[in-house]
């Protein structure tokens, strides 16, 4: 029987209790592709630290990408929201 990939990531991290892990890398990963594709001047500016419960913590390099992130988070969660993800991010954490 055909079984997609993704299905059988799933069930293989959840069998060795991997599956927060893997789903905050996957988010941190697919935020890197977002940024390095349509936010290009703050790819060396935000850092993707880690995700979890829905919270994506993002490390910001000085105040003034701080303040730029801050202005963007809305637009950058409607946008990683619609990325095929497991889990939804619900709020983006600044930190410096």
């Amino acid at each position: 029987m055909f079984q997609p990939a993704k299905d059988f990531l799933r069930i293989a991290t959840q069998k060795y209790k991997l599956g927060d892990q893997a789903v905050g890398a996957l988010v941190c990963t697919r935020f890197r592709n977002l940024l390095t594709d349509e936010f290009v001047e703050f790819v060396d500016a935000w850092e993707p630290q880690h995700f979890k419960k829905g919270m994506l913590t993002v490390k910001a390099a000085n105040s003034a990408a701080s303040s730029a992130l801050f202005l963007h988070t809305h637009n950058l969660v409607e946008r990683i929201n619609q990325l095929d993800l497991p889990e939804k991010v619900i709020e983006i954490k600044i930190t410096r």
